[in-house]
């Protein structure tokens, strides 16, 4: 909360894969306004799509489901209260910051993913397709979802990734990594993309 600035009135939105180990504490805490635990089943059957070694099957689609849930219980907020945000943030709940974020104004179309202070970008992909490969372009670009920032129209596309995933991989024009999907998904949103300046650790 330090990181994301205590200058801001901050409401907290979570959604979660039916988790015991410190949901209390997170609850307790960060004080959400809205949230769920609710175990996740899904009839995605992903593994006939080409990835790439070492990727997380398993983890996409709920990932992206907990995405989805998040943003709608916003939505719900926002319908019930009218409730005005000037961003919205969507973060994964296993990250300590070492720096605070360097906030942009947000503009329309415009999503703010990380780079880090000291000059690396956060798991950004190329991936090079062999040619003998059928109807996928010759390189697959992925970029950071661990978190990003925009205005409510920008991350309610960027939040409906889980709509549009099978459709990106039937295309060909992703391979079944999260940030392939990803960065296929801002495209498809014709979604510009901004850099924005942190410093994080996934908390394992």
């Amino acid at each position: 909360m330090n990181a994301i600035g205590t200058q801001h009135t901050i409401d907290t939105f979570l959604s979660t894969d039916g988790s015991t180990e410190y949901i209390d504490d997170f609850i307790a805490l960060y004080k959400p306004v809205a949230y769920t635990n609710e175990k996740i089943t899904h009839m995605y059957n992903l593994p006939c799509y080409m990835t790439v070694t070492g990727v997380s099957i398993e983890n996409i689609i709920p990932h992206y489901i907990n995405k989805g849930r998040s943003f709608a219980l916003l939505e719900s907020h926002i319908e019930k209260t009218a409730a005005q945000y000037d961003i919205i943030l969507s973060l994964r709940c296993d990250l300590s910051f070492n720096l605070p974020f360097d906030f942009l104004p947000v503009q329309e179309d415009t999503i703010y993913i990380p780079i880090s202070k000291s000059g690396f970008t956060y798991n950004d992909y190329s991936f090079d397709i062999p040619s003998n490969t059928p109807d996928f372009p010759r390189r697959i670009l992925g970029i950071n979802d661990i978190m990003a920032y925009g205005n409510l129209s920008v991350m309610k596309r960027y939040s409906s990734i889980l709509d549009n995933c099978i459709n990106l991989l039937n295309s060909r024009r992703c391979l079944l990594h999260p940030e392939c999907i990803n960065y296929a998904n801002l495209m498809y949103n014709n979604l510009e993309i901004e850099r924005f300046l942190t410093e994080f650790v996934i908390v394992r």
